[in-house]
C-alpha cells in the first residue's frame, strides 16, 4: 500500500480523479490517505510532505498554522498555496517535523524554516482519522476505482 500511495503523489496531481463504482468520482489524493488507513483508526500515522520552496528555498510552507493549546503542537488550519496542496497536506494535521527538527511551536517552525536554503523541505505530520472517512476497504471494495487507479498509475508501463 505505501508503495501505491507513493505513486499516487508522485503520478497524480491534488485535481486528478478516479472513477468509481456508479460513476462516482474521487480524489487521487483522497484516495492516497484512504488507503492509509489500515488496522487500528485510533492510531495515528506519521506523513512526510516535501515542500517546494522554490529556486531561491525561501518560500513560505503555504498553509495557515494554529495552535489550540501549547501543549498540543501545531496544527494545519488550511492551504494557501498550491505548494502546499501539492505537498500533500491536509486540514488537521499536526506538524511534527520540519527538516528533521522536532516542532512544537510557531516559533520553532520558523527557525526550522530560516535555518535552511533548500529548496525542498521536509516536513512530517501526524494525521488522525476522521470518523466517517473512507478506509482502505472502501477502496478495495470499489472495484472499478482500483481497476481504474491501477490503470492510471500503470497505463504506460509494461510490466503490472
Amino acid at each position: 500500500m505505501k508503495v501505491r500511495i507513493e505513486q499516487i503523489h508522485r503520478f497524480l496531481g491534488p485535481d486528478d480523479c478516479i472513477e468509481g463504482d456508479g460513476g462516482e468520482l474521487w480524489n487521487a489524493f483522497a484516495v492516497a490517505r484512504s488507503l492509509r488507513w489500515r488496522g487500528d483508526l485510533d492510531k495515528p500515522v506519521f506523513v512526510d510532505c516535501t515542500v517546494d520552496r522554490g529556486p531561491l528555498g525561501n518560500g513560505v510552507l503555504g498553509v495557515n498554522l494554529a495552535t489550540f493549546s501549547e501543549h498540543d503542537g501545531v496544527f494545519i488550519l488550511n492551504s494557501t498555496h498550491e505548494r502546499a496542496r501539492n505537498a500533500g497536506f491536509c486540514v488537521n494535521d499536526r506538524l511534527v517535523q520540519v527538516n528533521k527538527v522536532p516542532v512544537n511551536s510557531f516559533q520553532e517552525v520558523k527557525n526550522a524554516l530560516d535555518s535552511t536554503d533548500n529548496a525542498e523541505i521536509v516536513c512530517r505530520v501526524e494525521r488522525r482519522h476522521v470518523p466517517g472517512e473512507p478506509t482502505w476497504i472502501d477502496i478495495a471494495q470499489d472495484r472499478k476505482l482500483w481497476t481504474s487507479l491501477v490503470y492510471e498509475l500503470f497505463h504506460d508501463a509494461k510490466d503490472y
